[in-house]
């Protein structure tokens, strides 16, 4: 019979704290765990910090595709993430995408995708790797800055932002009509209004995030900080926990009073 202390301690650890030698199996890193390790990476080189204004899933405007990781440290960088569970079928879409929205694009890519994986990304890129064992490896420096694109900037303002925006060139005109009008301002300013909204949307749940992380590494449960839903999130699965104990507790005594029924003598 198996005794608890006679299993590896992997099996009682959280899964970054597996270690290589617990199995003769690679480590399975999912998404999560990737993101905790690049963002580790980065604040060791320095391109992080606690000013920095980090996001996780951010939605780009219009163009149906959500970065992995947003991070604004005097440039608004883009994080897109393949891991071995992932597939390669959206990546060249979502690239070009990335380049309309932001001044750098990074990609990290599980070693089975890079072959495919750097035919599809285009130039410009800055390229990660990431092994079974949970190693790191740039493979690819940015060669240039993306060149963001207006109409798609645009596309992340509020009817309140474009109305700021747009105020000295029309006093009049819906969201459409005010959206054509921002398409002709500078691209600077454009770029500088977007990462303006981005720092204020994510200020808070950054400094949730840091404040957890304090001193020591940046690990897979810090990530869950980095969304601004997530306290929505919690309430919504608390919700639900309720509703099913609730639901378990009304069932018992039920079935408690409806086995006392029939188990009850009848008289006669």
């Amino acid at each position: 019979m198996w005794h608890e202390n006679c299993l590896p301690n992997s099996i009682h650890a959280a899964p970054w704290q597996i270690q290589k030698h617990d199995f003769d199996t690679p480590v399975k890193l999912d998404e999560t765990s990737i993101k905790s390790l690049l963002l580790q990476k980065f604040r060791a080189a320095k391109r992080l910090n606690t000013k920095s204004i980090i996001a996780s899933e951010w939605v780009l405007g219009r163009t149906g595709n959500r970065a992995d990781l947003a991070i604004w440290n005097g440039k608004l960088i883009g994080v897109e993430i393949k891991s071995k569970f992932d597939s390669l079928e959206r990546l060249e879409n979502q690239i070009q995408n990335y380049k309309k929205c932001f001044d750098e694009v990074v990609v990290v890519l599980a070693e089975k995708h890079l072959e495919h994986g750097i035919s599809l990304i285009g130039e410009g890129v800055e390229l990660w790797s990431i092994d079974n064992n949970a190693e790191l490896k740039i493979k690819l420096a940015q060669t240039r800055p993306s060149e963001p694109d207006p109409k798609t900037l645009v596309s992340f303002l509020s009817q309140s932002q474009l109305k700021d925006v747009t105020r000295h060139l029309t006093e009049s005109g819906g969201y459409s009509d005010r959206r054509k009008v921002a398409t002709s301002l500078p691209i600077n300013q454009l770029r500088q209004t977007v990462a303006e909204s981005f720092k204020k949307s994510f200020q808070s749940t950054t400094e949730a995030f840091w404040e957890e992380v304090g001193r020591g590494k940046i690990q897979p449960s810090h990530i869950r900080k980095l969304s601004r839903f997530q306290s929505r999130r919690d309430a919504w699965n608390q919700a639900q926990i309720f509703e099913h104990e609730l639901w378990q507790n009304w069932k018992s005594v039920v079935c408690s009073e409806f086995d006392q029924v029939a188990i009850a003598p009848t008289a006669g």
